[in-house]
């Protein structure tokens, strides 16, 4: 339908069969008169609609004018009453029909396309009739196609002059394109707040579908929204790379902490969802605005990322993994163990069978920069380090040690070798994350309790154990840089034995405790 020649977008379309002899051309060509190709879009569209109307009422036209001229060849009304057959039907059509009917008049009594003979004295002097009679009525000389390109251009949409009860629901992507048009001499000097409107109008699009109808988008919908868009990362779309925002989101999430969009740009996002809202308002498009109403804390510039609740855990535990992509076994032994050592999603994901072995009698997960069998090194420098591993994850009926055993047998890479580097940074966390958040969001467990939250809730809990555990260890545990002659240092994991020693990092890891109710050996949902 589009075609760019040079740098000015045109309107193409076939013409019918039935009608390339009488037009003399096999398609419509129109220029659109923009080098935007949204606003090329939008007008394409509205050109479209009204070609479509014309080639109806031209369709109605010709079976009126056959059906009086088969009358008149069969000797059923005379030539005046063919006459006044076609003065009824013109004054009754609209412009484009009456043009319409005069253009056929010409064309069957030139080249006899009704097969009525030439000769017919009625027939040519009907036309004449009609032509005389139409001269200062009807303007011949401008055709449909013409008066539409006029109205594009002007940027107007086509308003029908029947009433209508209710207006048809728009797409947001038809949504988003009347209002380009519709705004767009609004917005010609303006293009830094048209560049605004159009990063707007691209989250919306990513949070929402471009295939959403508009009216059907209610107000609980655009709380949703508002959240998820809380969630945005600040730099999100800035380093040229075009993933989706939910994959970008749970990619971040997976990770642990980042920064989000401040609150003052969510509401400026809002407020331009709820200009494009009351544009269709007043085009009664859409029922109501439901951008309006929300309250905006625009001091706040980050979530703040919860522990997990009791409430929450007895929510995860009585929602069962579905998701086919990752298996319930790996789903249950990546939970466990972040719930169990608070180590990060990536960590977790990039354990190798080598990775878990006894240091000084004790069996520890080692989190280390590895070249084998693909690249990767911790978050920090302090996040080398070795973890002991919690009694619950030792436990027979949990199958951990026994899937590490069985993956080292195997000559397997990873221990969660189901899971592969995917994503904007190519984490091997990357689809668990993802699904995981669609997974806690369908247990209606809240968007500030996410998997990260396990780290934090193992630290809370390492913090409150008592007060024989020191500081040292539980930065040492979590990978933190600590306090070390007033400077922040990090602990290294070549300094684990001999400045703390494993066994208290065996002691301080084994305080982490949880209500009965979260048994991990649930998590298999069996």
């Amino acid at each position: 339908m589009l075609k760019k020649i040079g740098k000015t977008y045109h309107f193409r379309r076939a013409v019918p069969r039935g009608l390339r002899d009488s037009l003399g051309q096999t398609e419509f060509s129109i220029s659109l008169k923009t080098q935007n190709r949204r606003t090329a879009r939008s007008r394409a569209v509205v050109i479209y609609a009204e070609i479509d109307r014309v080639l109806r009422s031209g369709d109605d036209v010709k079976h009126k004018v056959d059906a009086l001229a088969r009358r008149l060849r069969e000797g059923a009304i005379s030539g005046e009453d063919f006459k006044k057959g076609l003065l009824t039907e013109f004054d009754a059509a609209d412009q484009e029909s009456q043009e319409a009917l005069l253009n056929y008049l010409n064309e069957i009594t030139a080249a006899s396309a009704l097969h009525v003979n030439r000769d017919l004295a009625e027939l040519a002097s009907g036309w004449r009739f009609m032509l005389d009679w139409s001269r200062g009525q009807a303007r011949t000389e401008a055709n449909a196609l013409e008066r539409a390109l006029r109205i594009v251009s002007q940027a107007r949409p086509v308003v029908s002059e029947q009433p209508q009860d209710r207006v048809e629901s728009l797409t947001l992507k038809e949504a988003i394109g009347a209002f380009y048009a519709g705004t767009e001499r609004e917005y010609a000097d303006k293009h830094s707040a048209r560049h605004a409107q159009d990063v707007s109008f691209r989250l919306l699009s990513e949070l929402l579908g471009n295939d959403r109808k508009i009216r059907e988008v209610t107000g609980s919908i655009s709380i949703d929204m508002i959240e998820r868009l809380r969630g945005v990362p600040k730099y999100h779309g800035k380093n040229g790379k075009n993933w989706p925002l939910e994959d970008v989101i749970a990619s971040y999430e997976g990770e642990g902490d980042y920064e989000t969009i401040s609150e003052k740009t969510v509401k400026n996002h809002v407020g331009c969802w709820s200009r494009l809202w009351n544009y269709h308002l007043k085009r009664e498009a859409v029922d109501r605005n439901i951008w309006q109403g929300h309250d905006f804390d625009t001091k706040r510039t980050r979530l703040v990322v919860r522990d997990w609740s009791d409430e929450n855990l007895d929510k995860l535990m009585g929602k069962k993994w579905t998701f086919r992509g990752i298996s319930r076994s790996t789903f249950a032994h990546i939970v466990g163990i972040a719930a169990y050592s608070g180590m990060r999603l990536e960590e977790i994901c990039r354990l190798r069978p080598t990775d878990i072995a006894e240091v000084d009698g004790v069996l520890c997960f080692r989190i280390r920069e590895h070249t084998e069998p693909e690249p990767w090194s911790p978050k920090t420098e302090a996040g080398s380090r070795f973890v002991p591993v919690h009694p619950m994850l030792k436990r027979k009926d949990f199958h951990l040690l026994e899937r590490i055993k069985n993956s080292a047998k195997g000559g397997h890479d990873y221990i969660f070798g189901d899971l592969k580097p995917d994503g904007p940074r190519s984490c091997r966390g990357y689809l668990f994350s993802r699904e995981f958040s669609k997974f806690k969001t369908s247990a209606e467990i809240p968007r500030n309790t996410r998997f990260h939250s396990f780290r934090h809730s193992v630290s809370t809990r390492l913090q409150n154990a008592n007060a024989t555990i020191r500081p040292i260890w539980i930065d040492a545990i979590m990978g933190h840089e600590t306090a070390v002659d007033g400077r922040k240092r990090s602990v290294g994991e070549t300094n684990y034995t001999h400045q703390i020693g494993i066994k208290n990092l065996r002691v301080t890891i084994e305080t982490v405790r949880y209500p009965a109710a979260f048994d991990i050996c649930r998590l298999f949902g069996d």
